[in-house]
């Protein structure tokens, strides 16, 4: 072997050791066929007998491509795993699956096939004592995944981008560039199997490796190096801050989580943020495993101090609120108690209760801040809309209308980082009422034309 050779499978080994993979452990592959998870796959196989680890390949045909696509890809996955002599396990999901999920549940596919991946990743870890998740994550990959979270404005956490190792699940390629994988592919002569989608820009992932990387990287040659300086000083705040939160005495029951004001009010705004993550991971009670609710859902809640007797929020199948001396998170029963949804470009959504999209032949004006992204959601206590010059409570509003208790939470409201545009009560039988319009100074605002349609319950 030469250099090259020899490299991938000492980092990966170094990894494992590294991160006390004893021997006769149980190492399960997410393997696709493409270079990364080959790649990796490979590198166990040269260190299996020195390292005595039972390596098992676990496939998952999505059937999201074409059909001859997906079957070339079976092919190559059964015979790569009978060469090298690896135990197989595969899952092949029905054509349209995971688009009728996507829809059902107002979901990306991309989120929905990630989700039933690991389902099945997890059923064949649960099998194995001492097992371990390996996948081919690399270091192009948490370049993306950092740059994708910047733009989005995503916290600390976020912007640590993907962990090194997360309980079971480990990457031990992730230190390691996408040209070292190819030449280390090339030089040993294997092949692999290319996704065709990843060349389009349909999707963002795509985009920012496509185009705005390369951008980036002509502009400034030697971002990987700051952009790995950031990983570890991110990571080290997030840590700090969890470690912070840790401290801070909570009360968890079967339905319900609390914290006193008092102590509340006295921790950091990234304390707070960990707290309330907590919180809200202990409390909710919906479909999407490992749900990871965005940060601006918890705005109300950050700065200042919190107010006695007040519901901040009921969204997500739960009901955050104040009574005179706790913050108390309760899980509630129906997705009916309330919704929230960050609207990105473009502005495709499907809720439990709406369809929301751009233009259409029904569609609703709005007038947006330019820099935020849009807020889909139900009724929170001491919401206002802003018309002409006055501040109106929606809580007043409602009673003027005679809004119902049962459909209060059904009223979409539309947000933007500056409050409320629209209130479109006329899916419920009431009225629509909209922010009043600003000049458009200096490009601050866009105008937006949104379809919106309530679904049919069958």
């Amino acid at each position: 072997m030469n250099s090259i050779e020899r490299n991938l499978p000492v980092k990966v080994l170094e990894f494992l050791e590294n991160n006390n993979i004893s021997e006769e452990s149980v190492i399960v592959v997410g393997f696709s066929g493409g270079p990364d998870s080959t790649a990796l796959l490979l590198s166990l196989n040269s260190i299996r007998k020195e390292k005595g680890i039972h390596i098992i390949a676990a496939y998952v045909n999505h059937g999201m491509r074409d059909r001859l696509q997906l079957e070339e890809d079976d092919a190559f996955v059964t015979r790569l795993t009978e060469k090298l002599d690896i135990q197989l396990e595969t899952r092949i999901l029905p054509p349209g699956k995971i688009s009728r999920i996507s829809k059902e549940q107002g979901r990306s596919s991309e989120e929905v096939a990630r989700e039933l991946r690991y389902d099945f990743f997890h059923s064949i870890l649960n099998q194995h004592n001492d097992s371990y998740l390996l996948l081919g994550h690399n270091l192009d990959d948490q370049f993306e995944t950092m740059i994708v979270r910047f733009f989005q404005g995503s916290g600390i956490s976020g912007l640590k981008g993907i962990p090194h190792r997360n309980d079971r699940i480990l990457r031990p390629l992730i230190g390691c560039r996408k040209d070292e994988i190819l030449s280390y592919l090339h030089k040993i002569q294997q092949d692999f199997r290319i996704d065709p989608t990843n060349q389009e820009n349909d999707f963002l992932r795509n985009n920012v490796r496509n185009n705005l990387i390369p951008a980036i990287e002509s502009i400034f040659p030697s971002f990987e190096r700051a952009l790995l300086s950031q990983e570890k000083r991110f990571h080290e705040i997030d840590t700090y801050f969890k470690e912070q939160s840790e401290a801070v005495s909570m009360k968890f029951h079967s339905h319900d989580c609390s914290i006193s004001i008092n102590v509340y009010n006295k921790a950091s705004h990234l304390v707070r943020l960990n707290l309330l993550y907590k919180m809200f991971d202990h409390s909710y009670w919906g479909v999407v495993k490992g749900f990871r609710v965005p940060e601006v859902f918890f705005n109300p809640l950050i700065s200042g101090n919190l107010e006695k007797n007040r519901i901040y929020a009921q969204a997500y199948g739960m009901r955050i609120q104040t009574d005179s001396v706790s913050l108390i998170f309760t899980s509630l029963e129906s997705e009916e108690s309330g919704f929230y949804y960050i609207l990105e470009e473009p502005y495709n959504k499907i809720t439990g209760l709406y369809i929301v999209s751009a233009g259409g032949k029904e569609t609703i004006e709005i007038e947006k801040e330019s820099q935020s992204n849009l807020v889909f959601r139900s009724f929170f206590e001491g919401d206002t809309i802003s018309i002409s010059g006055r501040e109106i409570q929606l809580k007043e509003l409602f009673k003027k209308w005679n809004v119902l208790q049962s459909k209060k939470n059904l009223i979409p409201i539309i947000a933007d980082s500056l409050g409320i545009i629209a209130v479109l009560g006329g899916f419920q039988g009431y009225k629509n009422i909209f922010r009043s319009k600003t000049a458009n100074s200096a490009g601050k605002f866009n105008i937006l034309y949104l379809g919106i349609s309530k679904i049919v319950q069958e």
